[in-house]
């Protein structure tokens, strides 16, 4: 299974990728962690009409890299109100401030996010844009909740491979801890001539590991597999038994820290601009 993660966990989605520990630094790694988390001072509650004024106001007045700077401060407040006004951003002329507001609305925790998302199911802007759609399946998947499996679903197609908003979509269903979850991907899989290998298989076998702890490896086995459990199958609330390592690893693509690279990289593009203002 290490293997079949380390191929999900790849560059190729702009997901979190994080080197094996020996066991021996498991517990010295966690042991820094918890010091870290004593040592973090005190956060100040954040008043949800502050951050919305803050949110409406960068979207009028504001350039792109303060919108995104803003969005990434404020747009995680989790309230109705903030959440309506980081949907203006979706209509934004800029892309990147298109993708920064699904970014904000991933990790918004406000039922209202959800429904945000999902309402651009059909949003031609976003879904022909493959950077943006990423960003919006990867937030469907974040909330876990399996209303955003119809959409996340649909019209899944077969392909050459190599697609990113493809892989995508395999791991937001992976994170929808529900039975409808594996029977796309299980529809999904058998998608095509059955005779030649699914581009896919590799991200799908992780997912479907991911919902259902069983290990098959190929379409044929996970078919038989289906048809002897799917009557009494359910899908558990928690992930099933991995090692720690790959645990850590699922749960990393969907932490905030899985925005550091992304993060990182504007961060460098914007000392690249400034130097070149410098210079010039």
């Amino acid at each position: 299974m290490l293997i079949i993660f380390a191929l999900f966990l790849s560059p190729a989605l702009p997901l979190y990728q994080e080197p094996p520990l020996p066991d021996d630094k498991t517990k010295e790694v966690e042991e820094v962690e918890e010091v870290e988390e004593a040592d973090k001072p005190e956060v100040a509650p954040i008043d949800p009409a502050a951050a919305e004024k803050a949110v409406r106001e960068v979207l009028e007045n504001g350039e792109r890299e303060a919108i995104v700077a803003i969005f990434e401060k404020e747009g995680r407040v989790a309230d109705k109100s903030v959440v309506k006004a980081l949907a203006g951003g979706l209509k934004h002329a800029d892309s990147e401030v298109r993708i920064a507001t699904l970014r904000a609305l991933r990790f918004n925790e406000d039922p209202a996010a959800l429904t945000t998302l999902l309402g651009q199911a059909k949003n031609k802007k976003l879904l022909e844009d493959p950077k943006a759609a990423i960003e919006f399946y990867m937030g469907l998947g974040q909330k876990a909740d399996k209303k955003a499996v119809p959409v996340i679903g649909k019209g899944l197609k077969i392909d050459d491979g190599g697609d990113r908003v493809m892989m995508a979509r395999i791991a937001a269903l992976g994170r929808i801890r529900d039975k409808a979850s594996v029977e796309e991907l299980l529809s999904f899989q058998v998608a095509g001539n059955a005779r030649r290998a699914h581009p896919y298989q590799k991200h799908i076998n992780v997912a479907l590991a991911v919902l259902t702890g069983a290990e098959m490896g190929s379409r044929d086995h996970w078919q038989s597999w289906w048809n002897d459990n799917k009557n009494s199958f359910e899908v558990a609330a928690d992930l099933p038994e991995l090692p720690e390592q790959i645990k850590r690893a699922w749960g990393k693509i969907w932490s905030d820290e899985s925005l550091e690279g992304v993060r990182g990289k504007r961060d460098k593009a914007k000392e690249g601009r400034e130097r070149k203002r410098g210079a010039g």
